[in-house]
């Protein structure tokens, strides 16, 4: 009759065979590290723009903390939107970048540092990857002083480009701590798996011995 199933006795057992679970959570982070690091480079550049407030050029109202931190995040909104976004991927289109939205939405990434915000875009090819973010930035700047004129956006916001992309010189490595975080976590999962039927090990360790011994006869 099969043993019934213990959580307790699954626990207990794992952590009695502690050194099988570090062994296959090493040799999986080992595997992450190297699948990261064989896969084609991945080049990063970053544009940068800038926001301020002209507090001199409020008259009627008086900004509290959190509007002036929503109307930043109206900048960030507006990076993120689609109007921005499809005016970049069309013009990308006649400079014949065959990159379309998925592709842009899963190799970009926008941070906000206080009032500014800094755009990346990554691509296997140096020159598309700050083609891209340079496109990104100057639309966004377009289209942020086309709907401040249409009155969509406070006067008193200003938007303007810190910084453009340089072309990236050497590949990023950004993703190899997931890789690496995974691998490892893949491999701890194949420890509990082996430490879960006793007889696995059991077994193997069996059959090196007998090996040895079979070398020493």
């Amino acid at each position: 009759m099969p043993q019934e199933f213990s959580p307790k006795d699954q626990i207990l057992r794992s952590l009695r065979l502690w050194w099988v679970l570090i062994l296959t959570s090493i040799a999986g982070g080992i595997i992450g590290y190297t699948i990261s690091r064989v896969r084609p480079p991945v080049y990063q550049a970053k544009a940068t723009l800038y926001t301020f407030i002209k507090f001199q050029d409020i008259r009627d109202i008086q900004l509290s903390q959190y509007d002036e931190d929503m109307i930043i995040n109206s900048v960030g909104s507006l990076i993120l939107s689609n109007g921005v976004i499809g005016t970049v991927l069309t013009q990308a289109t006649e400079d014949n970048l065959s990159i379309d939205y998925k592709a842009f939405m899963h190799q970009m990434s926008v941070y906000r540092k206080l009032s500014d915000f800094e755009l990346f875009f990554r691509d296997s090819d140096p020159k598309t990857a700050q083609k891209m973010v340079n496109l990104w930035a100057n639309d966004t700047v377009l289209i942020f002083n086309q709907m401040q004129r249409d009155g969509y956006l406070p006067p008193y916001l200003t938007l303007n480009i810190g910084s453009l992309a340089d072309l990236p010189v050497t590949p990023t490595y950004s993703q190899t701590n997931s890789y690496v975080l995974s691998g490892a976590l893949i491999g701890l999962l194949v420890g509990i798996i082996l430490t879960s039927n006793p007889y696995i090990i059991v077994s193997k360790l069996k059959i090196t011995h007998n090996k040895k011994i079979n070398k020493v006869g």
